[in-house]
């Protein structure tokens, strides 16, 4: 299967980002639901429904906060701006925070469904 559609895009970034809350000492790339791991997900841009979303849906080559199904109401309002919650959990080196921030995205995919 692949990412079809922004509702698409927001469920699944939400059960990967769910997955890797209650995983935290795992990559987001062992998530079970990739097809390379027996799932039903082609693999995605970055490992992330959100972004092969934005790559196969910006004809206009506009920046990807334009087109993220998320809003990361941070600093430059993208995934990798300082102090957002993918480039905490992304620099965070503690399950706990790894946890944490997982948990903070998967509130955006709620938010954005």
């Amino acid at each position: 299967m692949k990412v079809k559609t922004e509702e698409d895009a927001v469920l699944h970034c939400f059960d990967l980002w769910l997955w890797v809350a209650c995983n935290p000492e795992k990559s987001k790339r062992r998530w079970p639901g990739w097809m390379s791991n027996g799932g039903y997900l082609e693999e995605c841009m970055s490992y992330c429904p959100c972004c092969q979303y934005e790559e196969d849906n910006n004809e206009e080559d506009m920046p990807c906060e334009n087109v993220c199904p998320l809003t990361w109401t941070v600093n430059g309002y993208w995934c990798g701006a300082d102090n957002s919650p993918y480039k905490k959990w992304h620099d965070s080196r503690t399950p706990l925070g790894k946890t944490m921030y997982a948990l903070e995205i998967c509130a955006l995919a709620i938010d954005a469904m």
